[in-house]
């Protein structure tokens, strides 16, 4: 996967559908990258590691919790636990020489063809709408690949983190 100074990631990014038919969504702009705590290796020894796998904020929270997270995240403000606003990940991997538009443009390319494979199963609802949470990895050739989607993403305000992105999003 791609990493940050060692530390893998997945991207958390918000996606409002407003319409299946024909399409309307907004991808927003500002989302979460979600990291492991522990440094990644592929050691054989460390595969059951959960803190260097696993990136759900649910999981690292024990070592958030004992102050066992990277460098950067431990001065990131707004704190955010394991997680840094898609703005800060972007400063960072600008400079690790990582093209942010480019991969930016990927990531809505993945996202877009995520909606379009369902839109002909989604029944029409002119009064309604659905905000998705996409989850994605960022491999270290810079393909991106989607590991899931939640319908109805939890918007819960547990840092300082999620309080200054969560209700701007929803404005």
């Amino acid at each position: 996967p791609m990493m940050v100074q060692g530390y893998k990631f997945d991207l958390r990014l918000y996606v409002l559908v407003t319409s299946f038919t024909p399409l309307e969504a907004w991808l927003c702009q500002e989302g979460f990258a979600r990291f492991a705590t522990a440094p990644f290796t592929l050691d054989e020894a460390q595969l059951e590691n959960r803190h260097m796998h696993l990136t759900n904020s649910s999981v690292q929270k024990s070592r958030v919790e004992r102050g066992e997270v990277p460098d950067f995240l431990k001065k990131a403000h707004p704190a955010g636990g394991s997680k840094l606003s898609l703005t800060a990940l972007q400063r960072l991997l600008e400079l690790q020489q990582v093209d942010w538009s480019v991969l930016w443009e990927k990531i809505v390319e993945v996202v877009l063809a995520c909606l379009f494979v369902v839109q002909d199963a989604i029944p029409s609802n002119p009064n309604a709408f659905e905000l998705f949470g996409f989850d994605v990895l960022i491999d270290d050739h810079g393909c991106v690949w989607v590991l899931e989607v939640n319908s109805s993403p939890s918007f819960s305000l547990d840092t300082p983190l999620d309080r200054s992105i969560k209700p701007r999003m929803i404005r």
